[in-house]
C-alpha cells in the first residue's frame, strides 16, 4: 500500500477497523489481526492511544497503530 498523506492512513485504518469488527463480532476474530509481535505492540499502543516512543518522531504513517486506534475510536463510539 502506498499513503500519500497521513490522513490517507486514517481512512484506511477507519475502513479497515469496520470490517475487522465486523469478523470480531460475526466470528470471533481477535480485534488485533496482527501476527507479528511488532505490528501486534504497535496495534496495541495504537489502542491505548500511547504517545510515540522517544525514538519515533511520528504516527502518522504507522499502519497497525493507526489501526489500533481506529478499532477503539469504533468501540469508544458505539458505547
Amino acid at each position: 500500500m502506498h499513503f500519500t498523506t497521513p490522513q490517507t492512513v486514517i481512512e484506511w485504518a477507519d475502513n479497515a477497523a469496520i470490517d475487522t469488527m465486523k469478523r470480531h463480532l460475526e466470528h470471533g476474530h481477535d480485534l488485533n489481526v496482527f501476527s507479528t509481535e511488532g505490528a501486534r505492540n504497535d496495534w496495541q499502543r495504537g489502542f491505548e492511544n500511547a504517545p510515540p516512543r522517544a525514538f519515533e518522531v511520528t504516527q502518522d504513517y504507522d499502519t497497525a497503530y493507526q489501526r489500533g486506534k481506529a478499532i477503539r475510536k469504533l468501540m469508544d463510539s458505539k458505547i
